[in-house]
């Protein structure tokens, strides 16, 4: 399971530095819609991907990216 650390306002805060592929906004904003812990499957399904083992697989290295870079909070 994968949980988070809110920031201001209960909110994950936005990187104006995010990769340019797609789904990281859209991962973070799956993160400042949840409401209890995420896996990555769940994450695999917000995102409305297959749930291949090659999706769901890949989910948690594009969040240990946003982790990297200081975008979640601090998750992690």
């Amino acid at each position: 399971m994968i949980s988070r650390r809110p920031g201001p306002a209960g909110r994950c805060p936005r990187s104006p530095e995010l990769p340019e592929h797609p789904d990281y906004p859209r991962i973070l904003a799956v993160f400042n819609e949840a409401t209890g812990p995420l896996r990555a499957r769940d994450i695999c399904q917000a995102l409305d991907h297959a749930l291949l083992p090659k999706n769901i697989e890949g989910a948690p290295a594009k969040l240990k990216h946003l982790v990297k870079l200081d975008t979640t909070g601090g998750a992690g």
